[in-house]
This record gives C-alpha cells, structure tokens and sequence, in this order.
C-alpha cells in the first residue's frame, strides 16, 4: 500500500519502501544487486515511477549512482518487469489471496538527480498512455532525453 506523506518532508521515505528483496534473480545481475535501497532525495522520482508501472503491481527502485548511467539491459529489465506485472495482475483476477508478497521488484541505478527530475516533468503530462510497455518505452526516451541535455 502507497502512502503518501501529508507534508511531512522531514520523512521522505516511508518505511514500506526499505530494502525489499527481488523474488527471483534478474539475468545478468547478481542476487546481492537484487537488493535496492531507495535514497531519500529519490522518493518523488520513486513515486512517480510507481505512478507509471502498472498502478504500483511493480516497483522500480532507484539507486542513485554517479559512476554508472541507464543502460540498455536496464531498459530491458524495466520492460520485463512490466510485462510480468501485466501478467501477474490478470492472475490476481482469479487467485486474490496471493496478497502483497508477489509482486516483483526491480532495481536499476540513475545518474543524477538534475536529470532525471527534467524526465520525470517532461514525462508527467503524458497521461493518456495506457499500455506498460509504451509507457516505459516513454519513460526510456525521456531520461535519454534530459541525460542528453546536461
């Protein structure tokens, strides 16, 4: 359950969005990667990233890094990751009691805060994509986008 914080900036990153554990291990990254903590002056790119993978079935979680850009396998990953909330959110039609436990996670890392701020507001008005895997094709560009431009 996301819960937004009523003006408590003092607080930026509620507890539900620790460290969470990938289910599974994600090809090419090793499971100790599949850990990812969510820095504090990430939660509002956090937050809007949850807005746009399948109303929050996934969950991106961002590592900021200044040694290692988005790369292409990450794309791929998030589109992965998106493609099995998809799926797992047609599943949960039929078997509800699943609960929270089996969402899946992904991690992926992002250079600097400047830029991914200029993705996240050029990529906010786009609200009439429906589909996930557009969506992140979106989300893709933009980031490419505002990296380009620094």
């Amino acid at each position: 359950e996301i819960k937004e914080e009523e003006g408590k900036q003092d607080c930026p990153v509620p507890p539900s969005w620790g460290l969470r554990p990938l289910p599974k291990a994600l090809a090419g990254w090793a499971w100790e990667e599949c850990f990812i903590l969510t820095p504090a002056n990430s939660t509002e790119v956090l937050r809007g990233i949850r807005e746009w993978v399948s109303e929050g079935t996934a969950d991106i979680h961002i590592r900021r890094s200044r040694t290692r850009p988005l790369s292409g396998s990450d794309l791929k990953m998030i589109l992965g990751a998106m493609k099995v909330a998809e799926s797992h959110q047609n599943k949960t039609t039929q078997s509800s009691n699943t609960g929270k436990g089996k969402e899946p996670y992904i991690g992926v890392e992002l250079v600097g805060r400047e830029c991914i701020k200029r993705a996240m507001d050029k990529f906010e008005s786009k609200t009439d994509i429906s589909s996930t895997e557009e969506i992140a094709k979106q989300a893709a560009a933009t980031y490419f986008d505002a990296l380009a431009q620094i």
